[in-house]
């Protein structure tokens, strides 16, 4: 049987009802090899990856493939543009727009859309800004951006967007002229398009129009018409609501349009597992009763809330029937393993019994149909320190994912009242999530109540949990992990530096790196060898703190003083993960070791000067802290040094309040 011609590829990626995940993986390699005829296939590839918000996957595929490929085409570089913005990178948006600017001239339409994407970013800061005269400028900004792309090429989305900016920085009567213009830009477009990716968009610019010109029923049915055709794309919708948002409170009925956009939230799940063979107390046996009992209490409050995410660890009991109903739903299933996948087999799935098989053979069938997040990918050893990590990185995944598609958050967890607060537990959890500074939506199954309406386990369901033996083992180990966050740094540039030349460096360097040593928020132990450091911290965000105030000190060393042509860059790497922490007898001072720390150590050297990367575990716990004034901005998947792989990295930036 023949391959497919590129053309029936592009179909099947046009094809809304075939997963696009899936189509990637099997046709990636005629993405990597066909450089002579691939070019639409990689456009057709992003551009559905964008489109159903998979933003990070689309990156990855641009920078590691599409743009080695074709490094000049100017439509895959506004597609990277719009995905670094969709992702949140908005300093990496910005760079790649204001670069495409300079060069699209001679491409009327590719200019008018990245002149489009510039009014974009301007128009995001008009969410977090409060003061009328800023929020005019700023209308006034985008409003000059889009109405350039519109002189260039007229479109219904440049139209509909000077209207809106023109409402915003106060010319109602403009407003009013270019909405209607884009009526009759929308009108004949949807005469010919009822249906399609693209036809939500022309539904949205009539609402939007319609609600700018005071027409609000006309608006609201036209919203919820774009609404059911960007089912797909939470993106879009909270693109949607976005624009409408900018209008409440400046034109009458804009509040009453915004409960058209609500969508379900992201949920992170935690729940009780099946009992363990050694449970003395049956609490959740293997018993179909049970079982059926906990999943109609999962499927009626899933009903309730209309998820549309989900996040959990998949271990047998509860997270499995979660995620089994979750799938159901055809929401979207991400599961967060704390380690090893055989070692949590064991741990969490089977216990290591044969007799337990079908739990492994559900949860094999959740992992296919699922995103997967490894928190660790060492043994577990016995250490539920893992456990509690990979709690707080599944938190702080679901944190980041939600804030990017704009929709609410929200904890579930099944547990019963006399639950002990282990570590990694959902006590524990629980208690980790609703303690934080801030409130947090949680919702509680309560398991009393299921336990009551089914009785005490039966004798035969507490013998099904005791008799049982396991047949495969975990390793354990005497001395246990803590989580650290690791910072690795270095001078580029400095093997350049002429040799009498490097007394000085050191005095200044390492006198910048001394002063902030004595300031807050400093690591708990740290290193220094040549242009190199080496720092451990308690917290992601002490780190964080710390690397970003280095490359401020470092930015105000007078290098040139030397009256040498040298300008170094500092590299800095973050990682987080649990080491092992002994006292060094030949330093005589606690040491950490671990294969986490040669992670971090590994990223130092693909970090771009000046910039501090992260990886995502990093940017799962600052996503965790309240108000942590950070941005984490995502860079793709690098390939480590030494074969160590391929890891996705952030760029941690302050945080600029959009």
């Amino acid at each position: 049987m023949s391959e497919p011609s590129i053309e029936e590829i592009i179909a099947q990626v046009n094809n809304r009802t075939i997963n696009v995940s899936a189509l990637l993986e099997m046709y990636r390699s005629r993405i990597r090899t066909e450089s002579g005829q691939n070019l639409q296939l990689c456009r057709a590839f992003v551009k559905r990856l964008i489109d159903e918000d998979e933003v990070l996957t689309a990156l990855d595929l641009l920078v590691n493939d599409c743009l080695k490929l074709h490094p000049h085409d100017l439509r895959l570089r506004y597609y990277e543009a719009l995905a670094h913005h969709r992702a949140r990178s908005f300093s990496n948006a910005q760079k790649a727009v204001d670069k495409l600017l300079m060069e699209v001239e001679a491409n009327l339409k590719i200019e008018a859309d990245v002149l489009c994407l510039k009014g974009r970013l301007v128009k995001d800061k008009l969410h977090s800004e409060t003061s009328p005269d800023e929020r005019r400028q700023l209308a006034q900004e985008a409003w000059a951006y889009y109405e350039r792309a519109r002189q260039l090429h007229e479109t219904e989305y440049a139209t509909i967007n000077v209207a809106t900016m023109a409402r915003v920085a106060g010319d109602a009567v403009a407003s009013d002229e270019f909405a209607q213009a884009a009526i009759d830009l929308v009108k004949p477009a949807l005469s010919q398009q009822t249906d399609g990716n693209e036809a939500y968009w022309l539904h949205a610019t009539l609402g939007e129009a319609l609600l700018l010109l005071g027409e609000i029923p006309a608006a609201a049915d036209s919203y919820r018409r774009a609404v059911q055709l960007a089912a797909h794309s939470l993106g879009n919708i909270a693109s949607m609501r976005g624009n409408v948002a900018l209008l409440a409170g400046q034109v009458d009925g804009a509040e009453e349009i915004l409960p058209i956009f609500n969508t379900g939230p992201v949920v992170i799940f935690s729940g009780h597992m099946i009992d363990q063979p050694n449970r003395a107390k049956p609490r959740f046996p293997d018993d179909e009763q049970y079982v059926a009992a906990v999943r109609q209490a999962i499927a009626t409050k899933l009903e309730e809330l209309h998820p549309v995410i989900g996040y959990c660890q998949g271990a047998c009991g509860a997270d499995l029937i979660f995620a089994e109903e979750m799938l159901k739903r055809e929401a979207e299933v991400h599961l967060v393993l704390p380690f090893d996948k055989d070692d949590f087999y064991i741990t969490s799935v089977d216990f290591g019994c044969d007799a337990r098989s079908d739990w492994r053979q559900r949860f094999d069938a959740v992992f296919a149909r699922s995103t997967h997040h490894f928190a660790t990918e060492e043994l577990y050893l016995g250490d539920d320190t893992l456990f509690v990590f990979a709690n707080k990185f599944k938190a702080g995944l679901a944190i980041a994912h939600a804030r990017r598609l704009g929709v609410d958050l929200v904890a579930l967890v099944v547990l019963d009242s006399q639950s002990q607060m282990l570590q990694g537990g959902t006590a524990d959890f629980l208690a980790g999530w609703v303690g934080r500074a801030a409130p947090r939506k949680h919702e509680r199954i309560n398991f009393d109540s299921i336990t009551a309406s089914l009785g005490p386990a039966t004798a035969s369901a507490a013998a099904s949990t005791t008799q049982l033996v396991a047949q495969r083992t975990v390793r354990k180990a005497d001395i246990r992990r803590k989580v650290k966050t690791m910072l690795f740094a270095d001078v580029k540039g400095f093997s350049k530096l002429a040799e009498e030349d490097a007394p000085q460096f050191f005095v200044q360097f390492l006198e910048g790196v001394a002063a902030l040593l004595n300031e807050s928020g400093g690591p708990e132990m740290s290193n220094t060898w040549g242009d190199g450091l080496f720092m451990v911290f308690g917290s992601a965000v002490d780190a964080a703190g710390f690397a970003l105030r280095l490359l401020d000190r470092m930015s105000q060393i007078a290098w040139d003083s030397m009256g040498r042509d040298f300008q170094p860059g500092l590299r800095i790497a973050l990682h987080a993960g649990p080491v092992f922490e002994k006292r060094d007898p030949v330093r005589g001072s606690l040491n950490v070791f671990g294969r986490h720390v040669n992670r971090a150590a590994r990223i130092e050297p693909i970090t771009e000067p000046n910039c501090v990367y992260a990886t995502e575990q990093v940017a799962a716990l600052l996503a965790l802290e309240q108000n942590a004034p950070f941005a984490c901005e995502y860079v793709g998947q690098k390939e480590l040094p030494k074969n160590d792989g391929v890891i996705g990295l952030y760029q941690i930036t302050r945080d600029r309040g959009d």
